[in-house]
């Protein structure tokens, strides 16, 4: 096999070589009751959506992504994007003056 021979056999398996290493099985999973060109979906570990559509890669299906990653359902421990946080620092930054001035007080009374 000639030099031609060998990148023509490489350009021909760079498409499954790309996703072969995949660390998550379920974009695979999500395409085995589908069928070529069908839209996909799956939730990542990192509680991300990754959608797109069906390809085939190899002799299986994968869902490749063609759409950005969209949050999962929000988690009540996971404050909602956008949420406010004022009231709360400033309730942290009155007590924390309260603090400091009660040991400043309680110093100066020492010392007198």
């Amino acid at each position: 096999m000639g030099v031609l021979g060998a990148a023509c056999l490489l350009a021909g398996t760079s498409r499954a070589l790309a996703h072969s290493g995949h660390s998550q099985r379920e974009p695979w999973d999500v395409c085995k009751p589908l069928t070529l060109g069908e839209a996909c979906s799956w939730e990542r570990a990192d509680h991300m959506i990754a959608s797109g559509t069906c390809r085939r890669v190899g002799e299986a299906l994968m869902c490749v992504r063609q759409h950005p990653l969209r949050p999962a359902v929000q988690h009540e421990h996971t404050p909602a994007q956008g949420a406010n946080h004022a009231p709360f620092m400033a309730l942290s930054l009155a007590l924390l003056l309260i603090f400091v001035a009660t040991i400043w007080a309680l110093r100066r009374r020492e010392t007198s």
